[in-house]
């Protein structure tokens, strides 16, 4: 369990750190957009609808981090009840855990749909299953560290925040 821990906590950071570059970048052509329209009158071609599915393949490699460290927003009314607290968390890591397995299942589906009708970009004429492919690894990477954060939870390992 500790290698599986171990590796979902590299793989995630090493997804977020990507994101945090593809935020930095995204951040960058935003600001050579504006440059574009505001100063020359001409912006980037497509860079519009590029940006929105950049956007959600970056806000998608930021899951598995979150969902490793448990950063997500709790509240904890029976945080001091002991053991209904204990059955409480893995509950809720057992409904993460499904509700991003189905994320992911669902996000497959659309992808591949995406894929198989050849939708693109309108103006860039990218296909855009890839990009929908990015989103629903990221998403089913997050599936896997819900686990991990599950079984975590019912071997009674405390979380960074419960230390």
């Amino acid at each position: 369990m500790r290698i599986l821990s171990q590796i979902t906590d590299r793989l995630s950071t090493v997804l977020a750190l990507i994101s945090v570059g593809g935020l930095l970048a995204l951040s960058l052509l935003t600001g050579a957009d504006v440059i574009g329209r505001y100063l020359f009158g001409r912006p980037i071609p497509g860079f519009t609808n590029a940006a929105a599915l950049a956007t959600a393949l970056i806000v998608a490699g930021f899951f598995p981090v979150l969902t490793v460290r448990r950063a997500n927003i709790a509240l904890r009314p029976f945080a001091k009840a002991g053991p209904v607290a204990r059955v409480l968390d893995c509950f809720a890591a057992l409904v993460t855990m499904l509700f991003f397995a189905a994320m992911a299942w669902q996000y497959a589906a659309y992808a591949a749909e995406a894929t198989a009708s050849g939708e693109y970009i309108a103006v860039l004429r990218w296909p855009i299953g890839p990009w929908w492919w990015g989103v629903t690894a990221m998403i089913a990477v997050t599936a896997i560290t819900a686990l991990v954060v599950f079984l975590q939870q019912m071997q009674g390992q405390a979380g960074p925040d419960e230390g």
